[in-house]
């Protein structure tokens, strides 16, 4: 695709060309350019594990954390998170690649045994740095605290709504909504997800598998008028079969490189 956005473009191509394949991966992280103005304020699951005994290792009776454990940061400098049955909240404070995180204020629910929610929090008091590594499909945030342990978090799909910026076609057509409010989706942990496409709301469910994804999804079916894209965009929509999460963006993949439909996070 040769209109492809420049920082989506490699992550999309090779989630669309191996498609069901493996995927390349680079040696070392790579700091987005989207990503130099803060972090990208979705949703990231942690994909790592407590306790270590050194950075990157886990100790006898670690456990991995998984979307018991995210973190998210706000646009106006607020920051949340859940640690195992925990809910969190605080502020954060940016530097380039420095950030420091606190003070933070949880709920005081008692979790079951053998969560490490006390363990991730005081982790995350201890951050120092941050960055982006674009070496997988999707995006991941490492947050490195003071003794040198990186806690990794995977980009997650849920967490936002996602509206509608615009569709690449093979043949080089770029289609822009007239109305972006009015064509989103909202995925739920449990597997369903909702969205509006015009005057029509969408509900359905959804399976992601790697960077693959599934969706089934019934409309209502109002007319919403001759210029109204939804005829389109439904059709775009029917055939997606992939994903990748990059420099806070959505791309749902068509295949055989047939398109790719891009949102951007709303946030609530």
């Amino acid at each position: 695709m040769k209109r492809l956005v420049a920082t989506l473009g490699l992550a999309l191509m090779a989630a669309v060309s191996t498609f069901g394949g493996a995927m390349a991966q680079d040696a070392s992280p790579v700091a987005s350019p989207a990503a130099a103005g803060g972090i990208p304020p979705i949703v990231w699951e942690s994909n790592d594990f407590l306790p270590t005994v050194s950075s990157g290792t886990p100790g006898a009776d670690a456990i991995t954390l998984g979307s018991e454990y995210w973190v998210q940061f706000l646009p106006d400098g607020g920051f949340s998170f859940r640690a195992d049955c925990n809910g969190g909240f605080g502020s954060y404070e940016m530097d380039g690649s420095s950030v420091t995180l606190g003070p933070l204020g949880t709920t005081l629910m008692l979790c079951p045994d053998g969560g490490r929610g006390g363990e991730f929090i005081d982790a995350l008091t201890s951050v120092t740095s941050w960055e982006i590594d674009q070496s997988g499909a999707s995006d991941m945030l490492v947050l490195t605290t003071a003794d040198g342990t990186n806690l990794t978090f995977d980009a997650a799909i849920t967490g936002v709504v996602w509206q509608w910026s615009e569709t690449q076609m093979s043949d080089d057509t770029v289609v822009t909504p007239n109305n972006p409010e009015d064509y989103y989706l909202s995925f739920s942990p449990d597997g369903s997800v909702v969205g509006q496409i015009d005057c029509n709301r969408a509900f359905g469910s959804y399976t992601t598998d790697g960077s693959q994804i599934t969706m089934m999804l019934a409309t209502t079916r109002m007319h919403c008028g001759d210029d109204s894209q939804d005829t389109a965009y439904a059709l775009n929509l029917a055939q997606v079969t992939s994903f990748v999460i990059r420099d806070g963006k959505l791309a749902l993949a068509m295949p055989m490189d047939a398109g790719i439909v891009i949102y951007e996070p709303v946030l609530d």
